[in-house]
C-alpha cells in the first residue's frame, strides 16, 4: 500500500513538473504587416517580440515589448501587450500602471 501511494505521488509530481516546464505563455503581440513602416522600428519590435516568444514565462521581455509599442505611439498594440502581461503576471503592479496610463 505504501509503495502504491509513493508511486502515485511521484507520478503526480512528475506530471506537475512536466506541465510547468513545457507550458508556454501566449505568443508575443506583433503588428500586422505594413502597420509599421520604419525599418529600424520593425527590427526593434521583431527583436523584442522574439525575446518574448523565446521566454514566454518571463515578465521582463513582455513588459519591454509593451513599452516599445507605447514609445512608438502604437497604442493599440501597447494596450494588447500590457493586457497580455497583466493576465499572465497579475501580481506585477508595474504592468497595471502602464496599462492604466
Amino acid at each position: 500500500m505504501k509503495k502504491i501511494f509513493c508511486t502515485i505521488c511521484l507520478i503526480a509530481i512528475l506530471v506537475t513538473l512536466y506541465v510547468l516546464l513545457t507550458s508556454k505563455g501566449e505568443p508575443a503581440i506583433r503588428p500586422r504587416v505594413g502597420e509599421v513602416t520604419d525599418p529600424i522600428l520593425v527590427s526593434v519590435i521583431q527583436n523584442f517580440a522574439d525575446a518574448v516568444d523565446e521566454t514566454p514565462r518571463q515578465p521582463k521581455p513582455r513588459m519591454e515589448l509593451g513599452m516599445t509599442y507605447e514609445g512608438a505611439t502604437l497604442n493599440k498594440l501597447a494596450e494588447q501587450a500590457y493586457n497580455q502581461y497583466t493576465e499572465q503576471f497579475p501580481k506585477q503592479p508595474k504592468a497595471w500602471f502602464y496599462f492604466c496610463v
